[in-house]
C-alpha cells in the first residue's frame, strides 16, 4: 500500500512539474500533448550571438565575435544548427578578422524544470583577413564542440564553445563563452 501511494505522489509531482513547464514555455507545433516543451529541438529558432573568449593554444589571444544562428528540427531534443559568425582575434602578427559559416547537430543532455542542457558538434569553414596573413592561411576548417544552457523563462541561450583549428600552419584552440539572444522572429516560432 505504501509503495502504491509513493508511486501516486511521484506521478502527481511529475504532472505538476510538466504543467509548470508548459506555463513557462508554452506548447510548440512539434510537441506531444502531455509531454514537456522541447527547447533544443524547436524548429526555426533564430538568434543573435555574442562571443567572448581566449586562446587555449598557439594562434591567437583575445577573441570577440558576433553572429546569427538558426535551428531546424531533426528529432525530439535534437536540432540542426546553422551559423554565420564574424570574429576578431589578436594575433602576435597583428589583428585578424574571420568570417565563418558552420553547421552541426545539437542534442539535449538534460531536461530540468528550469532549463535544458545541450551538447553539439559542428565543422566550420572560415575566411580570414587582416594583417600578417599569408595566402595559404586565408582560409581554414575548424571543429567546434559546444555545451549550452537553454533557460525556459528567458529568451536566451548561454553557451561554452571549444573551437579547434583543423587546418593551417598554427592549429590554434580557443575557448569562448557565448550569449545568444533569441530574436522576436525566432521566438514567434516557439
Amino acid at each position: 500500500e505504501i509503495r502504491k501511494r509513493i508511486a501516486e505522489l511521484d506521478g502527481d509531482r511529475a504532472r505538476r512539474e510538466r504543467t509548470i513547464r508548459w506555463e513557462e514555455e508554452g506548447p510548440s507545433h512539434l510537441s506531444v500533448p502531455g509531454d514537456s516543451p522541447d527547447l533544443v529541438g524547436r524548429n526555426h529558432r533564430l538568434g543573435v550571438r555574442l562571443e567572448l573568449g581566449t586562446d587555449v593554444r598557439d594562434a591567437s589571444g583575445a577573441l570577440v565575435g558576433v553572429g546569427v544562428y538558426r535551428t531546424y528540427h531533426v528529432a525530439r531534443g535534437t536540432a540542426l544548427v546553422v551559423r554565420l559568425d564574424w570574429q576578431k582575434r589578436v594575433d602576435p602578427m597583428g589583428p585578424v578578422n574571420a568570417v565563418a559559416a558552420g553547421g552541426g547537430i545539437t542534442t539535449r543532455l538534460l531536461d530540468a524544470r528550469k532549463l535544458e542542457l545541450a551538447a553539439g558538434i559542428a565543422p566550420r569553414f572560415e575566411i580570414r583577413y587582416g594583417y600578417g596573413k599569408a595566402p595559404r592561411d586565408r582560409a581554414g576548417i575548424n571543429g567546434d564542440v559546444t555545451l549550452e544552457a537553454l533557460p525556459r523563462a528567458i529568451p536566451a541561450v548561454v553557451g561554452l564553445r571549444f573551437d579547434q583549428a583543423l587546418t593551417g600552419a598554427a592549429k590554434g584552440s580557443a575557448l569562448l563563452v557565448e550569449l545568444v539572444k533569441l530574436t522576436p522572429l525566432g521566438m514567434s516560432k516557439l
